[in-house]
């Protein structure tokens, strides 16, 4: 395992082939992708988001309307 110590708070562990970040040596847990599924005749609605961040915030807002059954 390749590590590299960034400060006192933060790490990187190489472990296998993915590359975790350790907060005071505990595993930080973030999303790493955003899965989208885009039906081809509502492609022009997503051509303005220009980043993963931006999707996700400009996204958020049609997955709070969906209504659980």
């Amino acid at each position: 395992m390749h590590q590299y110590k960034i400060n006192e708070y933060l790490e990187l562990r190489l472990e296998g082939n993915t590359t975790n970040i350790y907060v005071r040596g505990k595993l930080f847990r973030q999303c790493k992708y955003l899965l989208l599924n885009i039906s081809e005749d509502k492609i022009e609605e997503y051509k303005e988001i220009e980043s993963i961040d931006e999707a996700g915030k400009t996204l958020d807002h049609f997955l709070s309307s969906i209504k659980n059954p």
